[in-house]
C-alpha cells in the first residue's frame, strides 16, 4: 500500500507563521450549524471567569470553576480533535478534494455498525442502527461524552478517510494474501455477547447443563442488538480474516462443529462461541475476485491508515495555547510539543 508516507502541506505553507486558532478550527467543525454561529475572530471573546453561571444552594458557582475543570478533564482531547481535524483540512484543500455532508453522515452509520458487531461487515449489509444509536448514546452518557463532542470525531474521521484513500495502491503480491484470507478454510459460527465474565460464566453452565440450546440463549440474553435475533449467527470467515478478533479466530478453529468455547473476553466485552460448521477452501479465479480482493484491503487498512495520518497531523502541527490551564494540561501530555502563554 503506497501510504507509508504522506506529505503533509496545505495550510502550513499558507500561515507559516500562525500556530492553530482554535476559535477558526471550531468555525470550520460546525460551519452551517446555526447553534454555533461563527465569531469574529479579529476580536477576543469576552472573558469574565468571575461571572456566576448557576447558584446552588444560595452559593454561586463562577464561569472560571466549571471551564477550568472541564479544561482539565475534556480540554485536552477535544483540542487534539481540533488539531487534527485543521490540519486533515488543509490537506483535503490542499488536494482539490471536498468533504459533504454525506461523507460526515457515512463515518456515523461505520461507527453504529461497528458498534453492533465484532466483526466488520460490508457497508450495504442492513443492520439495526436504531439499536445502534441506542448503544452510542448509552456509552456516550457513561462515559460523559456530549453528542457534538463525538460527531467533531465524525467529522475528523471524514477528512482522514478522503486523504487515506487516495493514496492507497495495492500490489498483486498484497492481492494475493488476500485471495489466500477471502477463500481458504473458513468456519460459520454463533456468538453470545455479554458485559460481565460471571454472566458469561453462567451461560457456559447452562449451555454445559443442556437446558437450553446456544441460539436461544443468544436471542435471550446477548447484548448485541444485531446478532443477537438471529441466535448470535455471524457472517463466515477465515483463520486468516483480520477483521475478526485474533482470539476469536484461534478459538473458532479449534472448535469442532458443535462444540462452544468458555468466556472469551474481546476488548470490552465477554463472548461464548460456537462453531456451527466448516467450509473447505474455494475454487475461485484470482483475476474474477480481483475488484473484491481490493475492496476487502482497503476497507481493512483503511482504519490503520487514519490513525496512522491522524498522528502524523498532530506531531506536525504547530501550536500555540494560550489558555494556562489547557496549556498546562496539553504539556503534560505532549511535554515537547506546546509553547504556552508567554
Amino acid at each position: 500500500m503506497a501510504i507509508g508516507v504522506v506529505i503533509l502541506g496545505g495550510c502550513h505553507a499558507r500561515n507559516q507563521d500562525d500556530g492553530v486558532q482554535v476559535t477558526q478550527a471550531w468555525e470550520h467543525a460546525d460551519a452551517g450549524n446555526p447553534a454555533h454561529p461563527q465569531m469574529n475572530t479579529n476580536q477576543a471573546a469576552p472573558n469574565h471567569p468571575g461571572i456566576p453561571i448557576a447558584i446552588v444552594d444560595g452559593e454561586s458557582i463562577s464561569r472560571d470553576r466549571i471551564v477550568n475543570l472541564l479544561l482539565r478533564s475534556h480540554g485536552v482531547g477535544v483540542l487534539e480533535q481540533i488539531i487534527v481535524l485543521q490540519g486533515a483540512r488543509c490537506e483535503v484543500d490542499a488536494r482539490g478534494l471536498a468533504i459533504s455532508k454525506a461523507d460526515i453522515d457515512a463515518e456515523y452509520d461505520r461507527s453504529l455498525r461497528r458498534l453492533l458487531s465484532p466483526l466488520p461487515a460490508e457497508e450495504n449489509t442492513p443492520v439495526n442502527l436504531a439499536a445502534g444509536k441506542r448503544l452510542l448514546e448509552q456509552i456516550l452518557s457513561t462515559r460523559n461524552i456530549s453528542h457534538a463532542e463525538y460527531m467533531l470525531g465524525m467529522r475528523r474521521n471524514a477528512y482522514l478517510r478522503k486523504i487515506v484513500e487516495c493514496e492507497m495502491r495495492f500490489t498483486d503480491e498484497q492481492l494475493r494474501v488476500e485471495f489466500e484470507r477471502a477463500y481458504g478454510r473458513r468456519v460459520k459460527a454463533r456468538h453470545i455477547q455479554v458485559a460481565t465474565f460471571a454472566e458469561a460464566e453462567r451461560l457456559v453452565t447452562q449451555l454445559a447443563d443442556g437446558g437450553a440450546g446456544f441460539a436461544e440463549l443468544a436471542r435471550r440474553y446477548s447484548a448485541n442488538p444485531n446478532t443477537a435475533p438471529s441466535g448470535g449467527l455471524l457472517r463466515v470467515f477465515s483463520r486468516e480474516d483480520e477483521d475478526v478478533p485474533a482470539l476469536m479466530r484461534a478459538v473458532a478453529f479449534e472448535l469442532e462443529p458443535g462444540q462452544h468455547s468458555a468466556a472469551l473476553r474481546v476488548d470490552e466485552w465477554f463472548h461464548i462461541l460456537k462453531v456451527e460448521e466448516r467450509y473447505p477452501p474455494e475454487s475461485a479465479s484470482f483475476q474474477e475476485a480481483r475488484d473484491e480482493l481490493e475492496s476487502r484491503l482497503r476497507r481493512r487498512l483503511t482504519g490503520p491508515a487514519m490513525q496512522q495520518l491522524q498522528q502524523t497531523l498532530l506531531q506536525q502541527a504547530e501550536i500555540e495555547i494560550l489558555d494556562p490551564v489547557l496549556a498546562d494540561e496539553f504539556q503534560r501530555k505532549h511535554p515537547h510539543h506546546t509553547r504556552g502563554p508567554g
